[in-house]
């Protein structure tokens, strides 16, 4: 999961975008973040990564095939 701390974003694992989380802690900033549609996953790398609502969709259009 990429966590930007100092400027309280989230970048996704999977394409350039990003969300501010307004100044949030960690997880207060997490739990926005997901109410945003964004989503925590384990990367192939057995690390956690946050994928943005547009690669979430695609990710799950890919699953369906």
């Amino acid at each position: 999961m990429t966590f930007h701390s100092r400027e309280s974003t989230f970048s996704c694992d999977t394409c350039p975008e990003t969300i501010d989380c307004d100044d949030r802690e960690f997880a207060e900033a997490k739990e926005f973040a997901e109410a945003k549609g964004w989503r925590t996953y384990m990367g192939p790398d057995k690390k956690f990564a946050q994928a943005c609502p547009v690669c979430v969709v695609d990710f799950a259009k890919g699953k369906s095939r």
